[in-house]
């Protein structure tokens, strides 16, 4: 912040982004020029914010489950695809099958590692949810670990993490 400012002046600044944030925020549309570019350090923001590890034997996913999710809401579902897109072209190595396999083969092993589900509204002010799910434990504990143990995590997420 421009140091030659009032403490009114600033104080104005902060209280104007204040206002704009959360439920006050005005909702817009990307360009249709803009596309989405996932790095590891994009996925690793991504995942300090929104992501978890866990153990769980509950719904959506069938009996004791390791997995990581990420959940956000269902209108970031470009965003989800992208991640999605990203973690499927980058660490699965099944190019070299294509053309042995049937065509819908590598859609059958990416829906085994990589899942999406869209979770109702629970009330009035609550907005439908996307939740991302990577299932199969060889992918997470071969593939993604590896991936983000390359990464400087900035949160105590990193914490979370090494558990």
């Amino acid at each position: 912040m421009d140091s030659s400012l009032s403490e009114t002046q600033k104080l104005e600044i902060i209280t104007a982004l204040k206002n704009s944030m959360n439920s006050n925020r005005v909702e817009f549309e990307m360009p249709s020029t803009h596309t989405i570019r996932i790095t590891p350090y994009y996925l690793l923001g991504l995942f300090e914010g929104e992501g978890s590890f866990s153990l769980n034997n509950t719904k959506p996913l069938p009996g004791m489950t390791l997995y990581f999710s990420i959940s956000l809401t269902a209108s970031q579902l470009p965003l989800m695809n992208a991640v999605k897109y990203y973690l499927i072209s980058n660490y699965l190595e099944i190019a070299h099958l294509k053309s042995r396999l049937p065509d819908d083969y590598e859609n059958m092993i990416i829906n085994r590692i990589v899942l999406m589900y869209f979770k109702k509204a629970r009330g009035k002010e609550d907005k439908p949810l996307l939740q991302l799910f990577i299932i199969q434990v060889k992918f997470i504990v071969e593939k993604f670990i590896p991936m983000l143990s390359d990464l400087c995590f900035v949160t105590k997420k990193f914490k979370d993490f090494q558990d």
